[in-house]
């Protein structure tokens, strides 16, 4: 009997060493498909993802379609071109195009690669006025200047006098030097104005009305102890070199990146603001996510006012109407990697808020 069990324990070892090595090829099968599922997931998910963020391959489109919008403007200002005007408003629409995917990569592109692109744009954008004033008079905008609506305007130094309060300007004392500088003249604006950009000035009020600024991508630059009234929602808006300036805007529709502020006072709607390298500035804001800033010191956030009548209803169509989670106080500052709070902004106290001042009316000037 016990020879007989050792017979059956021996045919049986066969069969079990074929049972164990059927388990183990099962098993590597099994193995091989969960690799290759998971190298064909990677190659779907590479495929599928939003190539914007790609910070690279965004900055290698931006260089191509910047190139390519360099040579066509260049083209449209050759003698003998059919129809240079034609040409020179799709360029301009391929512009706005470029601006505004720009405007919408803030989120994830590097603040270096920002400010690449944004002086890139600024340069693109000069070009194509430089080319537009060739072809034919460019427009020019300025206050009417008759007694009584220069009367209702109010100087830079009696912003948010309506508040019935401490109306302060960022970062400067009340000395009668500074107080005189921060009064902007009424006169006709003779350069530096078009339709999207308002830059080299100093010590002067514009209003841009809907006509003149809704729906497009407008570019405040180097602008000093100016006063700006953007009376219409925007698609975006770059702010850059501002110093002692004061901006009242309606709802921007994509991002608006500020580049280099110095002593100012911001009133802004937007979807999202990046901040960089400004200082002693106060920023009244309604958004859509956090604010960012990076390389900036003594900020101040408070919640934003409508600047002009109708600016509710333009809130609504955008859908910045409200902020019930109070985002602009939700403030992420890059340069500051602790978790104690950043120290480089704070909120401004609510008695030395301002209110938007009415705008006075603009008119244009051949």
């Amino acid at each position: 009997m016990a020879q007989h069990h050792g017979v059956i324990e021996a045919l049986d070892a066969p069969a079990e060493a074929s049972k164990g090595a059927s388990v183990l090829a099962r098993l590597a099968e099994r193995e091989e498909q969960r690799a290759a599922t998971a190298v064909k997931r990677l190659e779907e998910l590479q495929v599928s993802s939003d190539p914007r963020e790609s910070v690279d391959a965004f900055m290698e489109d931006f260089s191509t379609r910047r190139q390519q919008l360099e040579a066509a403007l260049q083209a449209c200002a050759t003698p003998g071109n059919a129809a240079p005007h034609d040409q020179l408003t799709a360029l301009g629409e391929q512009l706005a195009a470029l601006e505004k995917a720009v405007a919408d990569a803030t989120y994830f592109l590097p603040a270096y690669d920002q400010r690449q692109a944004t002086l890139a744009l600024a340069a693109l954008r000069e070009q194509q006025e430089a080319t537009a004033a060739a072809l034919q008079p460019r427009k020019r905008f300025a206050f009417n200047r008759k007694a009584t609506k220069a009367a209702n305007a109010p100087p830079a130094a009696d912003v948010g006098a309506r508040a019935g309060g401490a109306a302060e300007q960022p970062g400067s004392t009340s000395t009668a030097s500074q107080q005189h500088r921060q009064q902007p003249q009424q006169t006709d604006l003779s350069g530096g104005v078009s339709a999207s950009a308002i830059r080299g000035l100093k010590g002067r009020v514009l209003a841009l009305s809907r006509e003149d600024a809704a729906g497009k991508e407008v570019t405040l630059s180097d602008l000093e102890d100016c006063v700006i009234y953007l009376l219409a929602p925007l698609a975006a808006l770059f702010l850059a070199g501002l110093r002692r300036c004061k901006v009242y805007t309606g709802p921007v529709a994509g991002a608006c990146f500020i580049e280099g502020a110095s002593d100012c006072v911001l009133m802004i709607a937007a979807r999202q603001v990046r901040i960089h390298s400004a200082v002693g500035t106060d920023v009244y804001l309604r958004v859509r996510s956090h604010p960012i800033i990076e390389h900036s010191n003594k900020l101040r956030f408070a919640p934003y006012t409508p600047a002009y009548p109708g600016a509710q209803q333009d809130l609504e169509e955008q859908g910045l109407h409200t902020d019930a989670e109070a985002l602009w106080r939700q403030v992420d500052d890059f340069g500051w990697l602790r978790a104690t709070p950043s120290p480089h902004w704070s909120e401004l106290p609510a008695g030395k808020h301002l209110a938007a001042p009415a705008a006075p009316a603009a008119s244009e000037a051949d």
